[in-house]
């Protein structure tokens, strides 16, 4: 048996494929019901029991679940990217749903069936390849943008005692 997915699609053209909408990725081909292999990809996914359980899933959330090939095959990893922030996180969006937690832009999630009519495929599989590309790219990426210079590190703040000697008190201000 496997769990219940809003993100889970059947698709069929000529011969029916079962789509994980997270991922945009065809688990099974032809016998759908058959295949033991997408049953283990999708019970082990924690994106249905996440939306279904914290009452902070969104209108606006992405969840993805992006696959990558580790030492013992393919492994995937889940994120929750929000339409409107994913773009902030250079290394990649939340693999929690934290951020969501008291966004003033939160707005209750609705059944997949009204998603479907505003575009959410299409925008789920838009955000899902930027995200593959900002993977990619962010082993790339130095962890913090403080440039660097020959002879160590001239842009960090000067010490405190530097700091009092430069910045001049009230009463200084006062008496001039």
């Amino acid at each position: 048996m496997v769990k219940e997915c809003e993100l889970r699609r059947i698709v069929s053209d000529d011969v029916p494929q079962v789509v994980c909408g997270a991922g945009g990725l065809v688990l099974a081909r032809a016998s759908p019901d058959r295949d033991a292999t997408w049953h283990a990809i999708c019970n082990a996914c924690p994106i249905p029991d996440q939306l279904a359980t914290d009452r902070w899933a969104c209108l606006h959330l992405r969840p993805l679940k992006v696959a990558s090939k580790g030492e013992d095959g393919r492994t995937f990893r889940e994120y929750y990217a929000c339409h409107w922030f994913y773009r902030l996180y250079r290394h990649g969006p939340p693999t929690t749903m934290a951020p969501c937690h008291g966004c003033p832009y939160w707005f209750p999630r609705p059944p997949m069936a009204q998603m479907e009519g505003l575009g959410y495929w299409k925008d789920q599989a838009e955000v899902l390849a930027e995200v593959r590309a900002m993977l990619d790219t962010a082993e790339n990426i130095p962890p913090t943008d403080v440039p660097q210079t020959e002879g160590g590190d001239k842009t960090s703040p000067p010490p405190p005692e530097a700091e009092a000697q430069t910045v001049p008190t009230r009463r200084e201000e006062v008496s001039d």
